[in-house]
């Protein structure tokens, strides 16, 4: 059962109203209104207009209507809201949601159990009404006073003999009015062409994918699978592309890269990103995971490659399986030099426990650096012909 369903529909109305003024804060909330939409939780008519907005200011305030909104006409659909917000790709994008998902599971969100009680609508009507008697008292007694006021200027008035001096008339007015249908009109069609450009990169960008040529899904159905970062090669296996960007999922000779440190192998890319720039047969990671190749685990997922424990992030760093045999049972020792790891008995010679120190390296590891010993730096041929022949002679 999902979480929300432990849950009563006051409990959910409550925490939706304390959490509107955070979810209205969120950075670039049109995502977040799309799935609202789709969900039919939010007019129409809204939704444009607030999905229209430039001003920072204004999208916050837009957002906050709509949740307001939907809490005073469609607060039957909370338990929807909650769970379409609590999506997989939606809590990705929102942080802060995550946060609100994780309070409904540990039961912090019952600190709003006790907020005052709102306002009640009569005691603000009371009021404006003892306001309007008082007022409507005033008002009586300055007619009064004006009526009084007018007969004694009657009185005083001049007789016809003596001339009235004509009172000068203020010049009007002239009223400005200022077209905000203009402005308005003008603000929505830079966003218009903001919009059009940036859906015009994005077909670029998809075009340009296409550009290099249809390749058959049948080269993309290896468990491993060839990378590339401009001279920068390596195997990409599928089974750790776990969490992304961040596990280490690129094997090379010398080490396990996660995507990001892939990239930076590739020292002439100045502003590299891994979705772009790692290409496999061509296509880049970013379409792989368009196309569901590579497969990234939810968020909430505990598993060895998504958690976050030190000893897990640890075993990352060698291999899964046996060099040797090619298998991933029993205990593997891993090389501390590179990515390699084996069994006991299977590596040459067999490793007893009894003799690994704090740093263990492999056969291949010993043999690569006793030939950097021998030849410590590039010999020039004149060098090579005026040496001796019998200092590079290996001994038994």
């Amino acid at each position: 059962m999902d979480l929300l369903d432990f849950l009563t529909k006051e409990e959910l109305i409550r925490f939706f109203h304390c959490k509107k003024t955070e979810m209205s804060c969120m950075a670039e909330p049109n995502i977040f209104l799309h799935q609202l939409r789709d969900h039919n939780l939010v007019p129409e008519k809204l939704y444009k207009k607030v999905v229209k907005m430039r001003c920072k200011e204004k999208r916050k305030d837009g957002v906050y209507q709509i949740l307001d909104w939907l809490e005073k006409e469609r607060s039957d659909s909370v338990h929807l809201f909650w769970t379409c917000v609590f999506k997989d790709h939606i809590l990705q994008k929102y942080p802060v949601l995550r946060l609100f998902r994780n309070n409904l599971i540990d039961g912090s969100f019952r600190v709003y159990e006790n907020l005052p009680a709102p306002v009640d609508q009569t005691e603000r009507e009371n009021k404006p009404v003892q306001i309007k008697k008082s007022t409507a008292k005033e008002k009586k007694r300055e007619r009064k006073r004006k009526k009084r006021h007018e007969e004694m200027e009657e009185d005083k008035q001049p007789g016809p003999s003596c001339p009235s001096i004509p009172k000068k008339k203020k010049p009007a007015k002239k009223l400005m009015f200022f077209s905000e249908s203009t402005a308005e009109m003008k603000r929505s069609g830079e966003e218009v062409q903001d919009e059009q450009k940036k859906e015009g990169e994005e077909e670029g960008r998809e075009e340009e994918e296409d550009n290099t040529g249809p390749v058959h899904p049948s080269v993309f159905q290896a468990p491993s699978l060839p990378v590339s970062c401009g001279s920068v090669n390596g195997v990409l296996y599928k089974c750790r592309f776990a969490s992304g960007s961040r596990s280490k999922s690129i094997r090379t000779e010398e080490r396990w890269f996660t995507p990001e440190e892939f990239v930076r192998q590739e020292l002439t890319l100045i502003d590299g990103h891994w979705k772009k720039d790692i290409r496999c047969h061509s296509k880049t990671l970013n379409y792989l995971s368009k196309k569901q190749i590579l497969i990234v685990h939810s968020l909430l997922c505990s598993c060895n490659l998504c958690s976050p424990m030190e000893q897990d992030l640890l075993d990352e760093k060698n291999d899964d399986e046996c060099f040797i045999c090619d298998s991933d049972l029993g205990d593997l020792l891993c090389c501390d030099e590179c990515p390699r790891a084996f069994h006991h008995q299977c590596h040459l010679p067999a490793v007893q426990d009894d003799s690994l120190g704090e740093k263990w390296m492999c056969t291949f590891c010993v043999l690569k650096t006793n030939q950097r010993c021998r030849q410590p730096r590039q010999m020039t041929e004149k060098e090579a012909l005026d040496s001796s022949i019998s200092q590079y002679i290996l001994s038994s």
